[in-house]
């Protein structure tokens, strides 16, 4: 099976023609529904009246209901734990038969602990968020600033996968955010700051073909 992506050129000053950006759109948006058709649906798909179990989408999850995570504020390197009390966040490892299409949705609550008053409007303390698989990012989240005492956070991506074993991991960072005249810029070893990471929860949609 492949993905199949198509590749148009879309020129400016030329002929409005919407036909090769519609084509597209459909090609992608059918990638997502499985393209399902007699052609891909395996022989054991079907029992009788009834689909069989994971034919068509396999979820996958890893819960933490219990437990904080501490992530370290002294790394400058994206970390999924374990931490000092062996609380981790959450990851999933798999085995791929087939090629497919990932939808993985991360969130978790967040709680940091003292606040510095010597932190201003131009330097923020925050956490950031991803979800990789085998080291690659899928998707980040925004940085969640420490003024927020209880925050939330929530991120999802999608990923066209291999077949083969893959590890699905989320990960958090610590890090400074400086606001200068130009841009907003992070720097990470923030040290002397604690913040936990509560109800972590990894899903994975392993859309088959």
């Amino acid at each position: 099976m492949s993905w199949r992506y198509l590749q148009r050129l879309m020129e400016t000053d030329g002929i409005i023609n919407r036909h090769d950006w519609l084509l597209g759109n459909s090609e992608m948006s059918g990638e997502f529904s499985g393209y399902l058709d007699r052609d891909n649906i395996p022989n054991s798909a079907i029992f009788g009246d009834r689909i069989g179990l994971n034919t068509f989408v396999k979820p996958q999850s890893e819960v933490f209901h219990s437990g904080t995570y501490t992530p370290r504020n002294a790394t400058a390197s994206w970390q999924y734990g374990p931490d000092a009390s062996g609380d981790r966040m959450p990851k999933i490892t798999f085995d791929a038969p087939h090629d497919f299409m990932m939808v993985a949705e991360f969130g978790a609550k967040i709680n940091w602990g003292t606040i510095s008053t010597s932190d201003n409007d131009k330097e923020q303390l925050c956490t950031m968020f991803r979800i990789a698989i085998d080291g690659v990012e899928i998707t980040t989240s925004g940085p969640r600033i420490m003024y927020n005492l209880a925050d939330s956070v929530y991120i999802v991506g999608a990923l066209p996968v291999s077949a083969g074993r893959h590890v699905l991991t989320s990960e958090v960072i610590v890090a400074r955010r400086h606001f200068t005249s130009s841009q907003e810029e992070f720097s990470r070893n923030e040290t002397g700051y604690e913040v936990g990471i509560v109800d972590r929860v990894l899903l994975m949609d392993e859309k088959r073909r």
